[in-house]
């Protein structure tokens, strides 16, 4: 009976010590998660502070290196830089980050990452978090997955994922083109992913946009004279703007003309009339929740994956078609560059 009791004991307090032992191993693993989340997440908001007041890249030649986003005054200069497609230079903006660690990572929720792929180095995608699970839509290759024709940019891929996912769609998930950084990305999208806080779309009604060194922008649909005074306004109204703003510049851009003509056939019966103004960001990349593409029905989003298609295929054998590059047109009728603004208005409703 002594014996029995005895072993009984031994095994009861060793199983204690196991438990103990594997709620201290949880414990450091968290607490070893949440030092790389904030370690990435300090550097991504140090080089968004970094980045505001100056952009890259000269679109008009008449400057070498940066940008100062106060010189923007007026649509054109806007518009010059808009069109810009010059790459980032990789020589600033190292960021300090922790030793990735597969194991860990392995360990978080599971998060969706679609890219829009031409034919851009995606190498990149081989150092994110091991818990993003990546899904490129491409237009290169005909024989492999998730080929898109080229038509549409990165539109007709965003819009090729929702409507092949549009029922099992995850609770969040985010959208970018597949440059590593693109002239408007403030970091490497593998850097800025890894300091990424998942799930901010939910706290932003449904939407909210990656970081960019470009300014947020009011659309008009009419052209008018910007004036300091709306802008300093949407600055004291973070909360519409679906992400950080560090300038806000009133803005007619060059596809509003595109944009006008589409609508009435493309836009009206599932958004309603096109607002006078609405504020956006640049750049169409951004992370959504479920809900807010579940606003509107499947059949949207086909017949307007349709349209981006049927729209550029038609552009491409006009007489403009020498004037394109890439397929994109430098006036911005092409379907991705229609589609930039609107963003804001399919998945979240910013009318000023």
């Amino acid at each position: 009976m002594y014996l029995s009791v005895s072993c009984t004991r031994t095994i009861s307090m060793t199983l204690t010590v196991t438990r103990l032992g594997q709620v201290i191993l949880r414990m450091l693993v968290m607490l070893q998660l949440w030092r790389s989340h904030w370690m990435a997440a300090d550097a991504l908001r140090d080089a968004g502070r970094r980045s505001t007041g100056r952009l890259r890249g000269d679109p008009e030649g008449g400057n070498a290196g940066y940008l100062d986003v106060s010189s923007f005054g007026g649509t054109g200069a806007m518009d010059a830089y808009l069109n810009t497609t010059s790459r980032l230079a990789e020589e600033d903006q190292e960021a300090v980050l922790p030793t990735p660690n597969a194991t860990l990572e392995a360990q978080l929720p599971r998060r969706t990452l679609v890219v829009a792929r031409y034919d851009e180095d995606v190498t990149w995608l081989q150092h994110l978090p091991k818990n993003i699970d990546v899904i490129m839509y491409q237009s290169s290759d005909p024989s492999s997955a998730h080929y898109v024709e080229n038509f549409g940019n990165e539109a007709s891929k965003y819009l090729s994922y929702i409507v092949e996912h549009y029922d099992v769609l995850p609770e969040v998930l985010a959208f970018v083109q597949a440059g590593r950084q693109d002239w408007h990305d403030v970091l490497p999208k593998d850097v800025m992913l890894r300091g990424w806080r998942w799930e901010m779309a939910k706290e932003n009604d449904g939407l909210v946009f990656m970081p960019t060194s470009a300014p947020c922008l009011i659309e008009d649909r009419d052209e008018m004279v910007p004036t300091p005074e709306r802008a300093q306004l949407l600055l004291q109204q973070q909360s519409q703007t679906h992400g950080e703003c560090g300038d806000v510049k009133e803005h007619f851009p060059k596809q509003m003309d595109a944009i006008k003509e589409a609508w009435p056939s493309t836009f009206e019966s599932e958004l309603g009339p096109l607002p006078a103004r609405w504020l956006t960001h640049c750049c169409a990349q951004f992370e959504v929740t479920r809900s807010a593409i579940r606003r509107h029905p499947l059949s949207f989003y086909q017949e307007l994956l349709a349209w981006t298609l049927r729209h550029d295929r038609a552009l491409s054998e006009s007489d403009y078609v020498d004037a394109m590059r890439r397929n994109h047109d430098p006036d911005r009728r092409d379907a991705g560059h229609i589609l930039e603004p609107l963003w804001t208005l399919i998945f979240a409703d910013i009318v000023l």
